[in-house]
């Protein structure tokens, strides 16, 4: 009778301290002068194709939570925000970078992970990916999208951050981070390299990182498991697919450590 006390109230405990969490994140009037919050709309799961129509598939297969959308003014422009509170910070990560748009090198951001352009400023911190969108695109736009991202940054202060692939992570730079991708299943493959979509199709739990590193691109498949299925083992031996990938077929490939790892010309 204790024990299931004290799992009710523990449990109890973890809900109201997420549902917390998650109101600290959105946005509120006057977090800097003149900010105003118009509108706010909560989706999840189940609603979010009322909010992106065809686009909620990909979402939800990188591991979708919920959607906090609010629109937002500040001296006159209109700033739509959206935060996506994924699984967890690969989740975050991949959606982001399959997501990620003309972003600015040399440009003043805010963190590691993200993408600023005069229409656009998308952030990634722990296991939320932020959308911020203007329609007008000057310079005054710019800062404030970079205003309330700053907010976003100390509102996610503390959040675990992405970890990369020993191999992505010493090849990473200021000019090729911003094209890291990071690809979870069959839609995230069709979006972020194409080349792979068919060789991968009929394989899930896996994370396929894509870098262009110089003239080449740099390619690691981690499985969730921590172990290449023996199965896709055999088909990276054999050779016999027809629609193995031009590296895969000619045995240019390493495999570590449960992990495929492969540089494409």
């Amino acid at each position: 009778m204790f024990k299931s006390i004290y799992y009710l109230v523990f449990s109890l405990f973890v809900m109201i301290s997420q549902a917390i969490a998650a109101d600290k994140v959105e946005l509120n009037d006057n977090e800097f002068p003149g900010l105003k919050v118009t509108e706010t709309k909560i989706y999840d799961g189940g609603s979010l194709w009322g909010y992106m129509d065809g686009g909620a598939d990909l979402y939800l297969e990188y591991g979708f939570q919920k959607l906090t959308s609010q629109t937002v003014t500040c001296d006159d422009v209109s700033f739509q925000v959206d935060i996506f509170e994924m699984n967890n910070p690969l989740s975050a990560f991949g959606i982001y970078s399959v997501n990620r748009f003309r972003c600015k090198l040399g440009c003043d951001t805010l963190v590691s992970n993200d993408c600023l352009n005069a229409y656009q400023y998308q952030i990634v911190a722990g296991k939320y990916y932020i959308n911020i969108v203007n329609q007008v695109g000057s310079s005054k736009a710019i800062e404030t999208s970079l205003q309330i991202g700053r907010l976003f940054e100390q509102k996610l202060k503390g959040q675990p951050e992405v970890a990369f692939p020993s191999e992505i992570e010493k090849n990473l730079t200021a000019n090729n981070r911003i094209k890291l991708k990071l690809m979870v299943g069959r839609l995230g493959v069709q979006n972020g390299y194409p080349d792979w979509s068919e060789f991968l199709s009929g394989w899930e739990n896996y994370h396929l990182w894509m870098l262009p590193v110089e003239d080449k691109t740099l390619l690691v498949l981690t499985w969730n498991s921590g172990v290449i299925p023996p199965k896709f083992k055999e088909l990276l031996t054999s050779g016999k697919e027809t629609d193995l990938p031009r590296s895969i077929a000619s045995k240019d490939f390493e495999l570590q450590d449960g992990r495929l790892i492969v540089w494409e010309n």
